[in-house]
């Protein structure tokens, strides 16, 4: 399948990152999010599953940004969504 690069939405995810403020705009940047800030010891296999599939083009992005609203949350991590 064709990996996307696709955005979601017109809203952006703005988090708390070890840098200060970053905004992720779709699965792409999600995915760099979670391999380079995630916490460690938290489960993060529904989001990184979502992602994968949103960048595979099984689901639409709007998925991937779902589970990632989830995952910050039952992390504690600082967001606006």
């Amino acid at each position: 399948m064709e990996r996307q690069t696709t955005q979601w939405s017109d809203r952006p995810i703005t988090v708390q990152a070890p840098m200060g403020i970053g905004w992720i705009v779709g699965p792409t940047l999600a995915m760099d999010y979670l391999l380079s800030h995630w916490p460690p010891n938290r489960d993060d296999d529904a989001l990184q599953a979502a992602i994968i599939d949103a960048l595979d083009g099984r689901s639409m992005p709007e998925e991937a940004r779902k589970a990632l609203v989830d995952a910050l949350r039952k992390a504690g991590i600082t967001y606006c969504d």
